[in-house]
């Protein structure tokens, strides 16, 4: 059974919130102001009217129902790939929806009747994002923008402070899991937030490493 401290680890490795294919949908209102000074409810708008139409691919880390406002939760799925039903029938009126950074409430009538949604941890794909005119070339960064140089991560400090833990015994790594693990728990220190994939490629190198003979 793998360890409790690792479980939270595996399940984000497996999540779409490290997939470098995926971007959250706070980055995405945020790169559109920036580019466009698009207020983030137009924007939301025009991606849940290409999504009407089939044109946007959504997922959610957790999905939740229920019938009403203060009623237990009739449903709940993790990884939930979200259907056109719900972007037609739960997002037409803006009366209906709620948006947090972090979380979109919305009522509407579903294949189970009436209800209220909440998706936490929205992520679209990034390729479909190509049908929004207010996000062109917008979407093909990782980070804030487009073009321009790649954001520059304290590398250096990183593998030292993962060092560090290894050398007085804090840290004894069976997987490679547990380094990247490592990695974000720094970086999370300073405020920083390298991609998956990056982070994977740095805690490999400590890890063939650590795994000489």
């Amino acid at each position: 059974m793998l360890d409790f401290h690792l479980r939270a680890a595996v399940a984000r490795s497996l999540s779409v919130a490290s997939d470098d294919e995926w971007i959250p949908a706070y980055r995405v209102i945020d790169m559109a102001q920036a580019k466009a000074a698009s207020r983030p409810f137009d924007v939301l708008t025009a991606i849940m009217e290409q999504a009407r139409c089939g044109f946007i691919t959504a997922k959610a880390v957790l999905a939740q129902a229920k019938a009403f406002a203060n009623s237990p939760w009739l449903w709940e799925e993790r990884e939930w790939s979200i259907p056109g039903w719900f972007w037609i029938d739960f997002t037409i009126s803006s009366s209906d929806i709620s948006l947090t950074k972090t979380q979109l409430l919305a009522q509407g009538v579903g294949p189970d009747g009436e209800s209220i949604i909440s998706l936490q941890g929205l992520h679209f794909h990034k390729k479909t994002l190509k049908a929004v005119p207010e996000l062109a070339g917008s979407h093909n960064t990782k980070d804030a923008s487009a073009k321009g140089r790649p954001p520059k991560y304290n590398w250096e400090a990183a593998n030292s402070a993962v060092w560090g833990q290894i050398f007085r015994g804090d840290l004894k790594p069976k997987m490679l899991l547990e380094v990247e693990h490592a990695l974000r728990e720094y970086f999370a220190t300073v405020d920083e937030e390298p991609s998956e994939a990056v982070i994977r490629d740095h805690a490999n190198i400590v890890y063939q490493e650590l795994m000489r003979e």
